[in-house]
């Protein structure tokens, strides 16, 4: 009897050795999909941001050093981005300082630009925005 109770409890153990060790496991494998998750959505960000500038400087004919300083003040307003994200906030809350952060990018960029720029931008985001208001309709 002495010899099918240890044995009971080996399995038992083992079995349950086996459930820590699948769990401990899905863990790991959880974290680092939602990592690997998290790295892309992150360069999907910075593609945007690129493809943003590409257009920018297309159509407003920027010259190198306008680029060069944009890049700046966005990597700049990310870093400041990235520290609300870290706050404790409420929804709101965060959803405000991310805008007074995107207010503060955009007056920087406009003090980057010519005036000619700066008037063709503004004409060019009214465009978009009625756009995007025909296609809400």
């Amino acid at each position: 009897m002495n010899h099918t109770s240890s044995n009971q409890k080996l399995n038992v153990m083992r079995k349950s050795g086996l459930k820590v060790f699948g769990t401990a496991f899905l863990m790991l494998m959880t974290t680092a999909i939602f990592a690997q998750g998290r790295m892309e959505h992150d360069g999907e960000k910075g593609d945007r941001f690129e493809k943003h500038l590409e257009r920018m400087t297309e159509e407003l004919e920027l010259s190198d050093n306008q680029v060069k300083e944009i890049k700046a003040i966005h990597e700049k307003q990310q870093e400041k981005a990235e520290a609300v994200k870290n706050e404790k906030l409420t929804a709101d809350e965060r959803k405000d300082k991310m805008k007074v952060l995107h207010d503060e990018m955009r007056k920087e960029v406009e003090a980057v630009l010519s005036e000619e720029q700066k008037e063709k931008m503004k004409e060019q985001m009214k465009e978009r925005h009625q756009h995007k208001k025909e296609k809400a309709e």
